[in-house]
């Protein structure tokens, strides 16, 4: 199959136009677009402690808030602050469990992460 030549005269020309476009100017372009930041410093890493906290056997491994039902005992609530049906936990799937604390979604009975 052959291809008309005004065609092929087209897409060289639209290549070309394309491919003209200056380095500088297309940089310039893409760092206008780019927003540096500085890191938050209000959001603090927490540690997942081991409290004796236990999830049902079979869980899927992930975090859960304790409204989820996946966790099944609490465990010491010394470890963090706040009351343990407010915290979220991580579980996997042997029954194991840490305990992240106080997490503002699983607060007043709520269920965000569950998995």
């Amino acid at each position: 199959m052959r291809l008309p030549i005004q065609l092929l005269f087209l897409a060289a020309v639209t290549f070309l136009e394309v491919s003209a476009v200056p380095a500088a100017e297309a940089d310039a372009d893409a760092a206008a677009t780019l927003v540096r930041r500085e890191p938050d410093k209000t959001i603090k890493k927490r540690a997942c402690v081991t409290n004796g906290c236990t999830c049902r056997v079979g869980t899927s491994p992930g975090l859960y808030c304790w409204e989820c039902t996946a966790v099944t005992y609490g465990g010491d609530s010394s470890v963090h602050s706040g009351n343990v049906k407010d915290w979220v936990f991580q579980c996997n799937s042997n029954g194991g469990c840490c305990a992240y604390g106080v997490r503002d979604s699983c607060k007043n009975l709520g269920t965000n992460p569950c998995g």
